[in-house]
């Protein structure tokens, strides 16, 4: 709060240390430990989901969503999780072990759905809790970027036959960035880490890592190739 006549448009410091920063979207909070979807999102108030919080955003606003370190969720069926809204950020905090984590679970066709363009997802950490789960994103919308995820297998035979898919047609994955992730398995029957339907042009996958016993595992397997 100021007095100061139209306040602090920039935000404030003391010492260099950051006190308010000025975003121009709505932020969102998810809190497992704290948070209620009856809540009004705020980092006090906390909403409890991910796909609920994803609903309170509005398209190409600059909607930012905070998931709080060693926030938990169990996601089940085909779009647990649906990233239908344009332009918006998802924020994992924390480090390590706590790391936002998220349990594909109930199902082989459990997915996190990225249908809107221009999302971005960063610093999530996702297990698979059931047998070959088909893949844990399925992105159908341009501009996706997926950054610094980590995809792993719950226990032995609880795993991903692919981390991220593309499973639309021509060009409806256009624009997919994804950057700085991680892939652990020990299950011999996985397929790829990412994995294209159809063609899709302006892809960037950068600095990856995947660590894999199976004969078939590849960092990218398109069905027809990409196109530069």
């Amino acid at each position: 709060m100021s007095n100061f006549n139209g306040g602090f448009s920039n935000g404030i410091s003391i010492r260099g240390v950051p006190v308010l920063n000025a975003h121009a979207g709505n932020v969102f909070w998810v809190n497992s430990a704290s948070g209620s979807n009856n809540n009004n999102g705020s980092l006090q108030k906390p909403f409890a989901t991910l796909d609920y919080a994803i609903g309170r955003c509005t398209a190409n606003n600059g909607d930012l969503i905070m998931v709080a370190p060693n926030h938990s969720e169990t996601i089940t069926g085909v779009g647990g999780i649906t990233a239908d809204v344009a332009g918006i950020s998802i924020i994992g905090m924390g480090v390590g072990n706590q790391r936002p984590v998220f349990l594909m679970d109930g199902a082989a066709t459990v997915t996190f759905v990225i249908s809107a363009a221009d999302v971005y997802v960063t610093n999530l950490d996702f297990a698979s809790g059931h047998s070959n789960v088909v893949t844990c994103f399925d992105v159908t919308g341009v501009g996706a970027w997926i950054d610094r995820c980590t995809f792993r297998n719950n226990t032995t035979n609880e795993d991903f036959l692919s981390c991220i898919k593309a499973t639309g047609a021509d060009n409806t994955a256009d624009q997919l960035n994804v950057t700085n992730c991680e892939w652990f398995t020990v299950d011999t029957d996985d397929a790829a880490m990412i994995s294209f339907v159809g063609s899709a042009t302006r892809v960037k996958i950068m600095n990856n890592r995947m660590r894999s016993t199976s004969a078939t595992a590849a960092q990218m397997s398109p069905a027809r190739p990409a196109r530069s």
